[in-house]
């Protein structure tokens, strides 16, 4: 969430509950009830400043993640923007994930499981190809890294009346229907830090150094991928997905002296971030586009 707000009156007066004291408000409340929680992943509760400006502090913050080459270890973001007016009686929450990246459909999709789950006050509607760029989680993107945006129905026709304007004060929000919102972000992200995460660099390894891994090629438009594989054992090269999950399972691969180039054909696949190898070796990271 972003803390900094923004009004006709910058310097003077700018209450910005909605926009956003509501989301950090949400952070805030999802940080105090996860942190006495044994979790088996690491939670980051992150505020940015500078939103209004240009998303000034989400995109320094992605930078530090790029240069820190951190980036495939975040499975995913949940940024909270304008949770709290609901005006006409139906409460309705967008989501906008990734126009393209699997991981922030499957994440968004969570995101309606719970609700039905839970029985929670909300009616969810997903945006993809649609997906605003307009808040922090946008700044995620670039980097591939599965990022969502949960906001009142600000497309629908439902959102705030008062935004940026000295008019967007407490008075006017719906703290009922900005609780249900919290819940749904407080449940996701438990669910998401209990996850068993995929780390590249942890592989069951039965085999000795002897299996070499030397090259991996991809061919987006036909989704093929060649390995150069030498190893004097059977072995069954597999896709993971970014939450570690075999996603795809190969012929076994014959034993062999010599280099094979071996053919895997990934056609079965969505768009996405993968990982593919076998047991033994490095795996090789790639980016799959539809």
């Amino acid at each position: 969430a972003h803390y900094d707000a923004i009004s006709e009156t910058p310097w003077e007066y700018t209450p910005g509950a909605d926009d956003n004291a509501s989301g950090v408000a949400g952070v805030m409340e999802a940080a105090r009830i996860l942190s006495d929680q044994d979790l088996k992943h690491t939670v980051k509760f992150v505020l940015f400043g500078g939103e209004e400006l240009g998303l000034f502090g989400s995109k320094y913050y992605v930078n530090q993640v790029a240069d820190a080459e951190t980036e495939d270890m975040i499975l995913g973001v949940l940024n909270l923007d304008m949770m709290a007016y609901e005006g006409n009686g139906i409460p309705e929450v967008d989501i906008h994930c990734h126009p393209w990246l699997e991981e922030s459909a499957e994440q968004a999709e969570m995101l309606t499981d719970i609700i039905d789950v839970y029985g929670l006050d909300l009616i969810a509607d997903i945006h993809t190809k649609d997906a605003t760029t307009r808040s922090d989680h946008a700044s995620f993107w670039p980097e591939l890294i599965p990022a969502m945006l949960l906001i009142e129905d600000y497309f629908g026709g439902d959102s705030t009346p008062f935004y940026h304007t000295t008019d967007d004060r407490i008075s006017t929000l719906d703290t009922d229907y900005l609780t249900e919102g919290v819940k749904i972000s407080v449940v996701w992200t438990a669910t998401m830090a209990q996850s068993d995460a995929f780390n590249p660099a942890i592989m069951e390894n039965p085999y000795p150094d002897e299996v070499i891994l030397f090259k991996l090629t991809t061919h987006q438009t036909d989704a093929i991928v060649w390995m150069n594989i030498k190893t004097p054992y059977r072995i069954t090269p597999a896709v993971y997905n970014m939450a570690g999950q075999k996603v795809k399972v190969f012929t076994p691969v014959s034993p062999s002296v010599t280099r094979q180039r071996i053919r895997l054909d990934l056609s079965g696949l969505g768009a996405g971030v993968y990982w593919i190898g076998v047991p033994g070796t490095p795996v090789e990271k790639f980016v799959l586009i539809r």
